[in-house]
């Protein structure tokens, strides 16, 4: 069948966008008219339409019927041969789309010269390593044939603590899978920690659906509205948004494409929950690089041969940066045009440094690393602000959560402040109960309680002791526990972990003790607690002494 020629300029698409801008056109002219914003939702009410229709018809997604558009010019004030023109050229939109298949239509949209394509993924880090587990967990979102998976969109969410590499993560991924959306790629800064105000979604919104070839007059001003035009105009599309820093599921929610095809990466500090039960989101926790990951990092950054010669002193970078990458990279930076030796020559400033993080500073707040500390922190409520400034009185690896009760003067563990930690990526818990923080988390922590009323920092190391010790003496009572023990057998004041036989007292000596060791010597260091330290030491004697230990005995 020959297809009926038309005149060049007569294609659907491009009347279609004309006659959206007339009728843009027309909506500012009545605003200036009466004077004020034309209330959209008033007026999709006197047409009888649903107020998406009216946004659709504006932007030039839906083509209005003629009873319609002929009310729509009514409300908006055009009149004679204007409102005759404007009808004419609905008409020929109409008339030019029902002469192309709907297959041609659908092609011709996806083609970079008839709609727009967003490309928007801002520069991605040039040194990746690793993560190579996390990357074959995004790719599942494309499904066994690398495209994304049919039945609806696809959304994960890569979760950790600040400078952790979550944006890398993403956007490394998505660069890589970038010619799997060919209909474009959607990226946005949600601003969900720091110093900037937190991105509002109709504000996201707002500069998706101009990316998308949404006139500005024409974006709904209701977010609901906005949401739900970007779900339609992304409906048989397939594109890939990176919705980026965000701080709650409620910032992120109204984002979400639902069609499939499409796919969603978010990144955020926090832990979103609602995402992954409401929306079916696959969760990807990340956590500090693994030694010999780090370990690259600094050698792809400084070059092989700055690593070659000073090879120990890289190791112990390595572990003063605690892994994680956003450390070593400013550690990188530092010394990657420095003289030989400025490896060594940070290393023993690190070690010596009454504020080791000083060294991590930067004049860009974004990779500051106490500022980017201080915005996960700064969002905490008061009680689990000061559970967490009160982790820097405690110097050993790990913590269990009836010592956090102790700490904060609880009678029982302070679960529901610990889950609120972990869900900020502030602290982790890496076996049940049992809770720890990098090494950097815990410097920010001794600097936040330095910066406090000094009795704060006194009284809950006081307090902490005094935990331990209860526990040390009941655990000790438990090895023998026919000895006799002045006062009968010890009481715990608080919480305590269940230790009611010789076993359970000789697992948590084993497991407590390099932070028993720790303590010892904190409180002999400590002017006023100084008692606690052989009190401490005679409670775990007997144990060092079964299991061998006695030169920690000594």
């Amino acid at each position: 069948m020959n297809e009926v020629p038309r005149p060049p300029g007569h294609d659907g698409e491009a009347l279609g966008q004309r006659l959206a801008l007339e009728l843009t056109r027309a909506v500012v002219q009545a605003e200036k008219r009466f004077g004020r914003t034309l209330d959209r939702r008033e007026l999709a009410r006197r047409l009888n339409v649903s107020l998406s229709s009216l946004y659709a018809y504006l932007n030039g997604t839906t083509l209005p019927g003629t009873g319609v558009f002929d009310a729509l010019l009514a409300e908006l004030g055009v009149r004679g041969t204007e409102a005759g023109r404007l009808a004419t050229l609905r008409d020929e939109v109409d008339a030019a789309r029902r002469l192309r298949p709907a297959a041609v239509r659908s092609a011709a949209r996806r083609s970079p010269g008839s709609a727009a394509v967003p490309r928007q993924l801002p520069l991605s880090h040039p040194v990746f390593v690793a993560r190579d587990a996390e990357l074959v967990r995004l790719d599942a979102l494309l499904g066994p044939s690398g495209d994304p998976a049919p039945g609806r969109a696809g959304v994960a969410v890569v979760e950790g603590t600040g400078g952790v590499g979550k944006t890398a993560l993403a956007l490394h991924w998505a660069y890589r899978a970038q010619h799997r959306f060919p209909d474009g790629q959607l990226y946005v800064d949600l601003r969900g920690f720091g110093d900037k105000a937190v991105m509002d979604p109709g504000e996201a919104l707002h500069g998706f659906l101009q990316a998308l070839g949404v006139t500005p007059a024409a974006v709904p001003t209701d977010t609901a509205v906005a949401s739900g035009l970007l779900r339609t105009l992304l409906a048989g599309r397939r594109v890939l948004l990176v919705l980026d820093n965000a701080r709650s599921t409620d910032q992120v929610r109204p984002l979400l494409p639902t069609d499939s095809g499409s796919v969603a990466v978010v990144t955020s500090r926090n832990r979103l929950d609602g995402l992954v039960i409401r929306e079916g989101a696959l969760r990807i926790a990340l956590d500090v690089l693994p030694r010999y990951a780090a370990r690259t990092l600094l050698e792809r950054q400084m070059g092989a041969e700055r690593i070659a010669l000073e090879p120990r002193e890289v190791d112990e970078l390595v572990d003063l940066c605690a892994r994680l990458p956003l450390a070593l990279s400013v550690a990188a930076a530092r010394t990657a045009t420095a003289p030989a030796g400025s490896i060594g020559a940070l290393v023993r400033e690190l070690r010596r440094a009454r504020a080791p993080l000083d060294l991590f500073g930067v004049q860009d707040a974004d990779v500051d690393l106490r500022t980017v500390f201080h915005g996960s922190y700064a969002l905490l409520p008061a009680p689990a602000a000061q559970l967490f400034r009160l982790l820097g009185c405690h110097p050993g690896p790990e913590i269990d959560a009836t010592a956090c009760a102790g700490l904060v003067g609880a009678t029982d563990p302070p679960l529901a402040l610990l889950d609120t930690l972990t869900a900020a990526h502030l602290v982790r818990q890496h076996t049940p109960g049992r809770y720890t923080l990098h090494d950097l988390l815990r410097l920010y922590a001794v600097e936040l309680l330095d910066g406090g009323p000094p009795q704060e920092r006194l009284d809950g190391t006081e307090r902490l002791l005094r935990h331990y010790l209860d526990i040390a003496r009941l655990a000790d009572h438990h090895l023998e526990p026919w000895r006799t023990t002045p006062g009968g057998t010890p009481s715990v004041a608080g919480a305590q972990p269940p230790i009611g036989d010789h076993a359970a007292a000789t697992a948590w000596f084993e497991s407590e003790l390099p932070s028993l060791q720790a303590l010892i010597a904190q409180a002999a260091a400590t002017p006023g607690l100084e008692s606690y330290a052989w009190r401490l030491a005679d409670a775990c004697a007997l144990h060092l002494r079964r299991s061998g230990r006695r030169a920690q005995r000594a």
